[in-house]
């Protein structure tokens, strides 16, 4: 249940960073690997 949680704000993330970068979900994909990553490192 948690880990579901947590996936869903991820995607939410992802989804508001593509969102501010426009339309280009590749620019947004790459944007938001570095802040995953240290997302899942400080958890």
């Amino acid at each position: 249940m948690h880990r579901r949680s947590l996936a869903d704000g991820v995607a939410a993330m992802c989804w508001l960073l593509t969102l501010l970068l426009g339309n280009d979900s590749a620019a947004g994909r790459e944007a938001a690997l570095p802040l995953l990553l240290s997302f899942h490192l400080r958890n």
